[in-house]
């Protein structure tokens, strides 16, 4: 297992290289649906549901453009969200491609990459407008409330 690498930084300054700084836009939605974890921005929505079997799936929208929008869907087992939202350091091999290529805390093929409080899902990104990933920076708030969802309270 691969300890934390520090990323290259992009040239805003503002998180890694692949990480879009928009992701500091979004917040927890003012609105929030029983067993279900709501964060956005004006122009991104990432909604986490818990699945009966187990797990959650984490369904995201960014609209790039007027004409330019993006959907994605992604499954994570509790382990992997834990370790997404930062509620858990624990770390596995599974990643390890990603964070020696890229950098970061803590990653997940296909699932995430996450640098400190920096979180993309499901990959790295090119922190330019266009991509498919959705980025979010982990408040405090953000934190809680994902420790919240996924304890069950």
């Amino acid at each position: 297992m691969i300890e934390e690498i520090r990323p290259e930084f992009g040239p805003s300054g503002i998180g890694p290289k692949w990480w879009h700084p928009h992701g500091i836009k979004m917040i927890m939605a003012k609105r929030q649906k029983k067993g279900h974890l709501i964060m956005e921005s004006g122009a991104a929505h990432l909604e986490i549901s818990k699945n009966s079997g187990g797990g959650c799936t984490a369904d995201w929208r960014i609209r790039h453009t007027m004409s330019s929008v993006v959907n994605g869907s992604i499954f994570m087992t509790e382990k992997e969200f834990k370790q997404a939202f930062g509620i858990s350091e624990q770390t596995d091999e599974f990643g390890d491609e990603i964070l020696a290529e890229y950098g970061g805390s803590s990653a997940r093929t296909g699932v995430f990459i996450r640098y400190q409080d920096w979180l993309n899902l499901p990959c790295p990104g090119t922190g330019h407008d266009g991509d498919p990933n959705i980025s979010l920076k982990l408040t405090e708030e953000i934190k809680k409330e994902a420790k919240s969802f996924i304890d069950g309270n």
